[in-house]
């Protein structure tokens, strides 16, 4: 199971059964869903802020917003 959170939006899905990730398993499985959800908050609460301005690869996220459907702003 995978648990993602986009642009405020948050996901489950079961990456075995669906590799392509396009059921959203979220409303279906609520338990997973608020074990992975607060697994991952627990997490997250130990990771360092980032930098302003660092990337962790080449491209960045507005040049790839379009996979998540979100409409990449005007620069």
């Amino acid at each position: 199971m995978k648990y993602l959170r986009v642009e405020g939006n948050e996901f489950l899905f079961n990456v075995a059964k669906d590799p392509r990730e396009r059921a959203n398993l979220r409303e279906r499985q609520p338990e997973v869903f608020a074990r992975l959800q607060a697994d991952w908050e627990a997490w997250e609460k130990g990771v360092l802020p980032q930098k302003p301005g660092a990337q962790g690869h080449r491209h960045p996220g507005e040049a790839l917003a379009d996979h998540i459907g979100r409409v990449n702003p005007k620069r």
